[in-house]
This record gives structure tokens, C-alpha cells and sequence, in this order.
């Protein structure tokens, strides 16, 4: 949790300046002394990761197992973007880095799950619990996961929330509920 919370620190942080990561993954979060985690971009430019990136329609490879519908289908980036790649980072981190977002699919059928997101379907596939997660941070990812993108939390709750989960912070900050999570 303390990984989560650190980018969710670092996150908020681009968010405030209205800045958008377009890569957020566990790949692109370096880890240093003192398990100081630090958020990068440079994944893209490494041939171990080539299989995390795929065209869509003739534009520059994307993370589309790391991306919302409206990022993979209509190509919108914003702070609410990365909340949902936030989510999946998460996902990665508790489930120990252990296998790829969406592993039993093929990149089309993301693609097919973002587009039933887009209409509304009931057919949308979210991540499973990884077996390390509490069952209240799993609502916080689907928060995260939200089709809406402005039900999605921002950062600043995101940080607030695991900061007092994790270290049982008794400040006035916001608890969970006042978190977005509709």
C-alpha cells in the first residue's frame, strides 16, 4: 500500500498542475533506495515491454489494457484517464506483478470491452480482486473504473483515502464516503 500511495502522492501532485500521464503502469514506476517510487515514461522505448503497446486504428501504439474507453476509443486524455490507469497500476502492485491486465483477453476483444463501456453494455469486463486487497480499496479501484469519468475520484481523495486507510490517520480529512464512490 505504501507504492500506492506514493504514486497516488505523485499523481496528485501532475494533477494539480492539470497534467496528464498517458503511460501510468507498474512498469513505468521505479523503485529506489528506501523503496522511494518514482513516476516515469519510458517503458514505451523498451523492447520488453513492446507487448504492452498496440495500434488502434492507425495511430501510435497505446497501453489499451491500462486505458479507459474514452482514452483507447476516442482518444481523450485527462486527469480522470490516469485515475482509471491508477486503478489497474494498483491492480498490478496488490496482485505482485504477477500477470498482464486483462491476460485472458486478446487486444481485440479490450478493444470490444471498451466499446461496450462506450454504449453502456452489460457485458463490461473489470479486474478481478487480487487476493491481496482489501475489499475496500477493490471499491476504490472500481471507482477508479467508473465509465462516467467524472464519478471517477480525483487524486487528492485517492491519496487522502489510503493515506487514512494505511496509517489510520484520525485527522479531519475525508473518510472514503465523501470520496466519489457512487
Amino acid at each position: 500500500m505504501n507504492f500506492a500511495i506514493q504514486i497516488a502522492s505523485g499523481m496528485k501532485y501532475l494533477e494539480s498542475k492539470n497534467l496528464v500521464h498517458k503511460d501510468l503502469a507498474a512498469r513505468n514506476c521505479l523503485v529506489g533506495r528506501n523503496f522511494i517510487v518514482k513516476i516515469a515514461d519510458i517503458a514505451i522505448c523498451n523492447s520488453k515491454y513492446s507487448e504492452d503497446y498496440s495500434e488502434i486504428g492507425g495511430r501510435p501504439p497505446a497501453p489499451i489494457r491500462w486505458l479507459p474507453w474514452e482514452s483507447i476509443l476516442l482518444e481523450r486524455y485527462t486527469c480522470a484517464s490516469s485515475v482509471w490507469s491508477y486503478g489497474v497500476t494498483v491492480w498490478e502492485i496488490l496482485g505482485l506483478a504477477q500477470q498482464k491486465p486483462f491476460l485472458h483477453m486478446s487486444n481485440d476483444q479490450v478493444i470490444q470491452n471498451a466499446e461496450n463501456m462506450y454504449y453502456g453494455g452489460e457485458l463490461q469486463v473489470l479486474l478481478p480482486k487480487p487476493n491481496l486487497c482489501p475489499p475496500e480499496v477493490y471499491e476504490l479501484l472500481c471507482a477508479c473504473w467508473r465509465r462516467d469519468h467524472t464519478q471517477r475520484p480525483t487524486f487528492k481523495e485517492i491519496y487522502l483515502f489510503l493515506k487514512q486507510k494505511t496509517f489510520n490517520n484520525k485527522s479531519d480529512e475525508p473518510q472514503y464516503s465523501n470520496c466519489r464512490m457512487r
